[in-house]
């Protein structure tokens, strides 16, 4: 009885960490995102991105400017509102055909509140990206 409850208490604890730790869900996945701002983590935030067939940077070089370009953005968003002190994910939408999300996020900068929507896509391998396209 013991193993069991041991057992039992593993595969719990396993699943709230799971749980919490983002995941592949719209949620989960705009959660790593922003987690990736607060560090100012670039290779985190492009390996996130959605892009279209073909569109991917290919290259090491390719990679490296996109990931500078992220941080770049990073920094004149923190520039401008201070570094990204919280957040709160509002609600998630997924589509009927389930390939496409919103997030609806509320985040605190040091000198700006903000609502945004967050809206991402599955890639061909079933990965929920953010979608920065218009």
């Amino acid at each position: 009885m013991k193993k069991l409850f041991a057992f039992m208490a593993a595969v719990f604890a396993a699943l709230t960490l799971a749980s919490c730790g983002g995941g592949n869900t719209p949620k989960g996945v705009t959660e790593q995102f922003i987690k990736a701002i607060q560090d100012q983590d670039g290779e985190k935030m492009a390996s996130l991105i959605y892009f279209p067939d073909g569109k991917s940077p290919e290259t090491e070089g390719e990679r490296e400017q996109f990931v500078a370009m992220m941080n770049g953005k990073v920094n004149t968003t923190y520039a401008n509102y201070g570094k990204l002190k919280s957040y709160e994910i509002q609600s998630e939408e997924v589509s009927e055909d389930g390939t496409e999300a919103v997030v609806a996020v509320h985040m605190e900068y040091e000198k700006k509140t903000s609502d945004d929507k967050v809206k991402l896509k599955k890639d061909p391998e079933g990965n929920w990206k953010i979608d920065m396209r218009k």
